[in-house]
């Protein structure tokens, strides 16, 4: 599987189990807290009851397959030294 991502042109790939968080308990005192402020979709009851328990939008789900795409891309060096480009912010150096 993971083979198979890396030939799709992710860069970043796990495989992990599916339960909760480690973190899980931190980030309820956290909404409970109201830090989440204007992001109120991450204190709404459904929202945190996936959070407790995958199978509430995934039923029988045992493991999630993630995937990422590093944007980090190298600037051409002949770029870099050329006085009269501007700089380009690194994640626009990639292809979309």
């Amino acid at each position: 599987m993971k083979q198979a991502a890396l030939e799709l042109g992710f860069n970043l790939v796990g495989i992990v189990r599916a339960e909760p968080s480690p973190f899980l308990d931190a980030y309820e005192r956290w909404v409970a807290a109201g830090m989440h402020g204007s992001m109120g979709y991450m204190a709404r009851p459904d929202r945190v009851a996936r959070r407790r328990d995958l199978n509430v939008i995934l039923p029988g789900v045992r493991s999630l397959i993630l995937v990422g795409l590093d944007y980090r891309a190298h600037m051409p060096d002949a770029l870099l030294a050329d006085p009269a480009r501007g700089r380009i912010a690194s994640y626009a150096w990639g292809l979309d």
